[in-house]
């Protein structure tokens, strides 16, 4: 996917609107679920200096990405499928990355359901963007129970790092 930060172009517009932080996040963390690459472009001016708001945008996703780039960077989308505006997944190893946008219909319960991972046993679940351990449940039906998810760290995009015993794929 190629999207300029600058909306409405990709040259230099003085004064120009941005994508807000947000919204960028949603753009990557999209992307990567579904197995898809970003390319953003920036648009200097012609001494090659990135203006303030395009700058500010950058600092911030660079903070994010420092704090939950396990979820992002050498991952592969799945092993489930996304549902759009709500989560998608990433995976590597031994770990299941679940993205959870604002979108998600039960964001106000502080818990997040899995899909079944089968006979596979859960070692832990953290949040990424704080890094503090989350109670959860394996249910009956082998989907998992993530509980005292707070949604509000983070208003792009949280992503809780589920830690198996073994790899997701063998």
């Amino acid at each position: 996917k190629c999207i300029s930060l600058q909306k409405g172009g990709w040259g230099y517009r003085p004064n120009s609107k941005v994508f807000s932080y947000e919204e960028i996040v949603q753009y990557l963390s999209n992307c990567v679920v579904r197995n898809v690459n970003l390319l953003l472009n920036v648009a200097p001016d012609r001494e090659g200096v990135i203006s303030q708001n395009q700058q500010e945008v950058l600092l911030k996703l660079g903070n994010w990405l420092n704090k939950v780039g396990s979820g992002i960077y050498n991952t592969r989308g799945g092993p489930w499928q996304p549902l759009y505006g709500e989560y998608g997944f990433t995976f590597r190893e031994n770990k299941i990355y679940c993205h959870i946008y604002n979108g998600y219909r039960a964001l106000k319960t502080g818990a997040f359901i899995t899909q079944s991972i089968g006979k596979k046993k859960v070692q832990k679940v953290i949040n990424l963007f704080d890094g503090k351990e989350l109670k959860w449940v394996k249910n009956k039906d082998n989907t998992i129970t993530i509980s005292g998810v707070d949604y509000s760290e983070n208003s792009a995009a949280t992503i809780l790092e589920i830690t198996l015993t073994e790899n997701v794929y063998q």
